[in-house]
């Protein structure tokens, strides 16, 4: 994979141009092995809509805690999307999905075949319950690999501390020097593709405060000095803020935002969330990242009920069920239940919902229906909920069974309609309105558009409606892959963010990557 990702970011880099803003201000080249904690993160926002895979792309950075949790900013797997709510005529934000994610670790050079440099896609997302896209409040998010990193395996990658109570008069104090790194933005407007690091100094909080005023929240502290010619930018955001402590890496803190480069003034500094403020929130969700958000069931032939209730906002989590004797199949029963708007629960035929067919993606009031794998590795079920409030939840109930399910076709929720190769449900309102959001960019195709009702795409409560009927299934198979031609999937995962707002009108926002190259992308992953 990591030849892959070679050259994809090489791609990504020659097609920024001079208007893309992804790297350090000032900084230098980092050493190799100097900073085995960091990761790249990429996120997949548009798609061409002849299917020849991603038109935008967003970066990100991120630090490793651990084999398989990444800790990052809320902004970097948070979206805003063209769907407006009509009970508030907001735009709404979701998570992005798992399957236009990307998290890169080992990478140093982004355009050369490093040994050591893994793509590993998310299995879970857990973005802070309290994060706002508008004030930035509570900017931290963590994301759940789908494997391990191999740390034990190298000493090229390797996870960050996180700092103690007794560090707050130390290493938080003003004037410390702290270290920042990633892709962002450059001095001089282009890109890098090289990781660049910086040295410079925790900023007084009344000196934050005197130029943004009550935008800085609990949480937040500032970085640089003035006037700041040297900082972190776009691209940067989620990236780590560290010090040394006896000879080991500490994270102090997360690029969150700051003023654009056309914004900057002698007095402005870069806007960080603080680890050590949130670390108590940290280390809960990491200790239960794998009991509540990333958890498997093994299916015997005794039916056993599930209640998941009072799910919280912001969160991506899955639960595979896979029989327990070889040979059969899973089927599960939604009993009852209900999904607030926004919010939804997706059911993928085999054991991996980042490449198997999608059977049904659910939100409302939940009607009993069953669903049987065509796989004998069962089936997966993911929850992915939106910002506002908690639904009240379902029961569902599953065993293995010996017959085969003979469903194929994919179950939308009334106001949605599914992509044309069936890979998931997009809301009605997105369809022909200028960004494809399909990995095949077919809901910009205006043959596929001209029967869909752009205005029921509220989410309404019948979910039990199946709006592909003219589309061909090619799911049941018997090891669960999707075989539609999706050559291109490791070119679309990426991350990034679309936080909003600073003490100035602005934030450190993500630019989107114009893939310039897509026929060399299409003969790279064929």
């Amino acid at each position: 994979m990591s030849w892959r990702f070679s050259l994809v970011l090489a791609v990504l880099l020659i097609c920024s141009g001079d208007g893309q803003k992804l790297r350090i201000y000032n900084g230098e080249r980092a050493l190799e092995g100097e900073f085995p904690f960091i990761s790249l993160i990429l996120a997949s926002s548009s798609f061409s809509s002849d299917g020849s895979g991603a038109t935008g792309q967003n970066m990100c950075g991120g630090s490793i805690l651990s084999d398989r949790i990444i800790l990052t900013a809320a902004h970097c797997v948070v979206r805003d999307t063209a769907v407006t709510d009509p009970a508030t005529s907001a735009t709404v934000d979701e998570l992005y999905n798992p399957r236009n994610l990307e998290v890169n670790v080992g990478a140093l050079d982004i355009t050369q075949y490093e040994a050591t440099a893994k793509m590993i896609s998310p299995a879970g997302i857990i973005v802070h319950e309290d994060y706002d896209s508008v004030s930035v409040a509570n900017d931290i998010a963590m994301i759940i690999l789908s494997e391990d990193i191999g740390l034990a395996g190298t000493d090229k990658i390797s996870a960050i501390t996180l700092p103690e109570t007794a560090d707050r008069d130390t290493l938080y104090a003003d004037g410390a020097a702290v270290t920042v790194i990633g892709w962002g933005t450059t001095e001089d407007g282009g890109t890098s593709d090289y990781l660049r690091k910086l040295s410079y100094t925790i900023t007084p909080k009344a000196s934050c405060k005197e130029h943004y005023g009550e935008s800085i929240l609990d949480g937040m502290m500032c970085t640089g000095t003035q006037p700041q010619k040297n900082r972190a930018d776009t691209g940067d955001s989620g990236g780590p803020l560290f010090t040394k402590k006896n000879d080991k890496w500490v994270q102090i803190a997360l690029v969150s935002w700051g003023p654009t480069a056309a914004d900057m003034t002698d007095t402005s500094y870069d806007v960080n969330a603080d680890v050590l403020y949130y670390k108590d929130w940290i280390t809960t969700h990491k200790d239960s990242a794998f009991t509540e958000y990333v958890t498997t069931l093994s299916a015997t032939s005794s039916t056993k009920a599930v209640v998941l209730e009072n799910l919280r906002n912001y969160l991506y989590k899955t639960i595979k069920i896979t029989p327990a004797t070889a040979g059969k199949y899973t089927k599960i029963t939604i009993k009852s239940g209900t999904m607030k708007p926004y919010d939804y629960l997706m059911i993928y035929n085999g054991d991996n919902p980042l490449t198997n067919t999608m059977l049904a993606q659910l939100t409302g009031t939940l009607e009993e229906q069953s669903y049987t794998s065509t796989t004998t590795k069962g089936l997966t079920l993911a929850i992915m909920t939106g910002k506002e409030g908690k639904s009240d939840g379902f029961t569902f109930e599953y065993s293995e069974v010996s017959e085969v399910g003979t469903k194929t076709d994919l179950t939308c929720t009334s106001g949605y309609t599914a992509c044309k190769d069936n890979f998931f449900c997009l809301n009605n309102q997105l369809f022909c309105e200028g960004e494809g959001q399909c990995l095949d960019g077919s809901d910009e195709v205006k043959a596929n558009c001209d029967s869909i009702n752009k205005s029921d795409g509220s989410n309404n409560t019948n979910n039990n409606t199946n709006n592909n009927t003219d589309n061909n299934n090619t799911g049941n198979n018997t090891d669960g892959d999707n075989k539609t031609d999706t050559n291109n999937t490791d070119a679309n995962n990426s991350s990034g963010g679309d936080g909003k707002g600073d003490g100035s009108g602005n934030v450190r926002l993500y630019q989107s990557l114009v893939l310039c190259l897509a026929p060399f992308l299409i003969a790279l992953f064929v």
